[in-house]
């Protein structure tokens, strides 16, 4: 802003704005004090000789974020021609560029319709206007600051004081606002995404993270939208100080209202200490989920290359299922699906119904090399018991539904994360229940023929329930034509991948310190 004072008369500001704001929108205006309306320059009236006046409008000053934060006021008269150790605070003559009358200012939080009046008889509270040039500037501008208030607005009046001893000419000064933030180092945050691979469920989503900031964190908001939305909508956090840290925060909201949706959500995360801003994610560049519904079929694509199918409870963060297949365990392309089925409509186990069951397809697809399946259980009180039944938890294990009962797979139970894992060979319906010690019957072929033609029915038997374990099949001569490490399924086929001829073969299995031998048939 350009201020000029012409023929000891007449006091005017052209305009010409100077700003600081780096991170928050800013705006400015100038309106008259009588009646509010805008004006386009700052006049002090006729100048009837020396003494105080004030200007007949005021700067309208608006910051478009609702935060708190300081502003310094000052001059920038560069072309002052005086000495460098004196004073060029305020209105500088044009026509000397030595001479200046000083400028006052004060800033209020509500406008003052009378024009603050008491600005003669209380110039001691009003801040006189230093200008960056001076050599005490950086001693003095701390205290000619102002803090604005929470609601953005801030009203700045200016005076003057008018000598005596006048130089006449023009007058004018560059006035600055600028940012005056005692805090430069921006909040910290800690968030890990969702993985972007794993389908959430979407009864209720919760995003927490860990904020630190060197003062304190005034708010924390999530941004969201599913895609094809043109507008994100927001939530705000709650932020839990942290007991032992003051400058570290838990920030968590859980999403309740997305039941029913289903698709790609994008997201991101704003946090401000009241100066600075962190964004985890932007509103260009959001973070992504899929999301899915518990009651519907759940797919993935897949091909030679394997990868990983996931299902994750949105507020639990808990992975309910984890299939990972290696390169090599599918031949081509293909969708992988999951459903979730109803316990209580299958059979039991010694009483007792499935702790959780999934129906995994395309059903009888069977893998060129094991998969790993991991099945989720609850222990929310961490007493080794499953909440739903009581069962002790290290008696999980993986059963698959072959149609007509449930058959043990074995699995390793992890009491950290509450899973059981196991390698499977082929997709059917598979469930998580009890089973005591295994006996010699337990590793004993349920299947006495297997149809091995690629139709999905009957296609491999399997022995017993434990991975640790090794399988070799004969023909009727007594050659070894195939040895199984690190699974239980024979498919029916020999060491190099070819599916033997018609006949009986005989098998020995050695497992969990057992050793038992039988005949199997094969017809094509």
């Amino acid at each position: 802003m350009n201020i000029k004072l012409k023929n000891k008369r007449l006091l005017l500001f052209s305009l010409l704005w100077t700003m600081a704001f780096p991170l928050f929108a800013f705006q400015i205006e100038l309106r008259n004090v009588s009646d509010n309306s805008k004006a386009t320059k700052v006049d002090f009236g006729l100048n009837k000789g020396a003494g105080y006046t004030l200007a007949q409008q005021y700067l309208y000053l608006m910051f478009a974020e609702e935060e708190f934060k300081e502003i310094n006021i000052f001059t920038d008269n560069g072309d002052w021609l005086g000495s460098a150790d004196l004073d060029r605070s305020g209105l500088i003559s044009t026509v000397t560029k030595k001479d200046r009358i000083p400028l006052y200012w004060n800033a209020y939080s509500a406008r003052q319709p009378m024009g603050v009046s008491a600005f003669i008889s209380n110039i001691s509270s009003w801040n006189l206007m230093l200008d960056k040039n001076n050599l005490d500037f950086e001693q003095k501008k701390g205290a000619s600051k102002y803090t604005v208030s929470k609601e953005g607005i801030t009203y700045l009046y200016l005076g003057s004081l008018i000598p005596d001893n006048i130089v006449s000419g023009a007058y004018k000064a560059s006035l600055k606002i600028e940012l005056a933030s005692p805090d430069s180092k921006a909040p910290v945050i800690r968030f890990n995404p969702f993985d972007p691979s794993t389908i959430v469920l979407a009864k209720q989503l919760t995003f927490d993270a860990t904020v630190e900031d060197d003062t304190s964190v005034r708010s924390a908001i999530l941004w969201y939208r599913f895609e094809g939305d043109v507008e994100y909508s927001s939530q705000t956090m709650t932020l839990v100080q942290s007991p032992v840290n003051p400058t570290r925060y838990e920030a968590q909201v859980t999403l309740t209202f997305l039941q029913g949706r289903s698709g790609v959500m994008e997201y991101y995360m704003e946090v401000s200490d009241g100066y600075n801003k962190t964004f985890h994610g932007s509103k260009a560049s959001p973070w992504k989920l899929r999301m899915g519904k518990e009651d519907e079929e759940l797919s993935q694509e897949f091909n030679r290359n394997g990868g990983s199918f996931s299902i994750t409870d949105g507020k639990s963060k808990v992975k309910i299922i984890d299939l990972k297949l290696p390169p090599g365990s599918i031949r081509q392309s293909l969708k992988l699906t999951a459903k979730k089925l109803n316990p209580y409509r299958l059979p039991q186990v010694n009483g007792y119904s499935p702790v959780t069951s999934y129906e995994f397809g395309p059903v009888g697809l069977q893998f060129d090399r094991p998969i790993t399946l991991a099945l989720s259980y609850n222990d929310v009180n961490q007493d080794g018991l499953v909440d739903e039944n009581g069962i002790p938890e290290k008696n999980l294990k993986i059963f698959w539904y072959d149609g007509y009962e449930w058959r043990n797979m074995g699995g390793q139970v992890n009491e950290l994360n509450k899973t059981v894992s196991a390698e499977i060979s082929h997709f059917s319906i598979y469930g998580l229940l009890p089973a005591g010690a295994p006996a010699e019957d337990d590793l004993r072929p349920k299947e006495k023929i297997i149809t091995p033609n690629g139709d999905g029915i009957n296609d491999f038997a399997q022995f017993g329930n434990s991975t640790d374990s090794e399988i070799k099949i004969y023909n009727v001569m007594g050659r070894e034509i195939r040895k199984i490490q690190g699974a239980t399924i024979w498919d029916g086929r020999d060491d190099s991948g070819e599916v033997v001829k018609s006949g009986v073969y005989i098998y020995r299995i050695k497992s969990s310190g057992m050793d038992v031998s039988g005949t199997l048939g094969v017809a094509r």
